[in-house]
């Protein structure tokens, strides 16, 4: 699904999503190695060893091809890819078996907009699956909290957790 060129913009807005929740780094993943989220995709190539996504620096955003060492992940960095990264792959197969099945198609406004929903909703149920007064529960509280509460899928008010179910704009710009 990396090289399908319908899927382009989709990654693009991906990488703007990863850009806000300040993901640092690179991670191998399969043959695709993750790297630096920090400016906009400028443009992609083709080869026909695959497909590199380059960024306006010139730098590589995740590549297909050749031998590229990954750096790690800061523990955040990680989560949020860990989270980001199957619901991306999940809409997109969804909207490919549309296509395929039942002649559909989706701007990919939509399908960022499914993305970002998928994402909160997600993070919704962690956080209301943490029940309980005991310590531990508190614990797991605060870890999501400090963990989330930087990222543009929750706001908090107060002791209230606010969720963001619209996507920022810019993310769906293409």
């Amino acid at each position: 699904m990396l090289k399908c060129p319908a899927s382009h913009r989709i990654w693009r807005g991906v990488g703007r999503l990863l850009q806000l929740c300040q993901v640092q780094g690179s991670i191998k993943w399969g043959n695709i190695c993750w790297l630096s989220w920090q400016t906009p995709v400028d443009r992609y190539e083709h080869h026909e060893e695959g497909m590199t996504l380059v960024i306006k620096a010139q730098e590589v955003i995740f590549s297909t091809i050749g031998n590229v060492q990954s750096t790690p992940l800061n523990d955040k960095s990680q989560v949020v890819l860990e989270l980001v990264s199957p619901i991306t792959l999940w809409i997109l197969w969804k909207q490919r078996c549309r296509r395929v099945f039942s002649n559909q198609t989706a701007h990919p406004t939509r399908l960022m907009q499914e993305i970002w929903s998928e994402i909160v909703a997600t993070l919704k149920s962690q956080y209301d699956g943490l029940k309980g007064d005991s310590d531990g529960v508190e614990r797991q509280r605060i870890a999501f909290i400090q963990q989330w509460s930087s990222s543009p899928f929750l706001e908090l008010v107060g002791i209230h957790i606010r969720w963001n179910y619209r996507v920022p704009s810019g993310i769906c710009t293409y």
